[in-house]
């Protein structure tokens, strides 16, 4: 068994799983919990935090995943592989690039709210929303990040999807089973 390989392979799944759940634990529960907070400051509060140190772990989780599908890329370029194979890498590729991009992009947005809010925790209604007399800036940020962050998650699944489907189509190949016993 390639013991390298075989972790660096789970590496880049529990970095995904991350990212992925983690965005569909703030978009499904925590946000829609906020509302059980009366104090819309204290949402605000609750909300940054929060979504500020799960930014942390799913950048590190989808970094780490696309560090490692490239060095795997770049070692075995799956042109033996296959037109079928090689349409899904490509599609791995794409869909990673843009998870990555989506992801980077949603947390930049979300951590600019401050900011646009003039340094300050911003408030938010029951729905998550920028409360009444926040800046408009602010309120559009928040709109971005979200938005952002949902490309983030269907990307995001999407790349575990074609990543299940490259692991059947693996299991079926001989070449592949020559190759991955050559590895570290």
């Amino acid at each position: 068994m390639a013991t390298f390989s075989t972790a660096a392979w789970a590496a880049h799944d529990i970095g995904l799983a991350t990212a992925l759940g983690g965005t569909i634990f703030g978009k499904l529960a925590l946000t829609p919990a906020l509302q059980d907070i009366s104090n819309a400051h204290e949402r605000g509060l609750v909300m940054k935090k929060a979504w500020s140190r799960f930014n942390l772990f799913s950048g590190v989780g989808m970094g780490s995943a696309a560090l490692i599908w490239m060095v795997g890329r770049a070692a075995i370029n799956g042109r033996s592989a296959g037109p079928d194979v090689r349409r899904l890498v490509y599609a791995k590729d794409a869909l990673l690039a843009g998870a990555v991009i989506t992801t980077a992009m949603s947390s930049f947005a979300g951590q600019r709210i401050v900011g646009a809010n003039h340094g300050d925790v911003p408030s938010v209604d029951a729905n998550a929303h920028m409360a009444g007399g926040q800046p408009a800036r602010a309120e559009a940020l928040r709109k971005a990040s979200s938005r952002y962050g949902t490309l983030s998650l269907l990307m995001t699944a999407g790349v575990l999807a074609v990543t299940s489907a490259l692991a059947m189509k693996a299991g079926e190949s001989g070449k592949w089973t020559l190759i991955s016993r050559l590895l570290p």
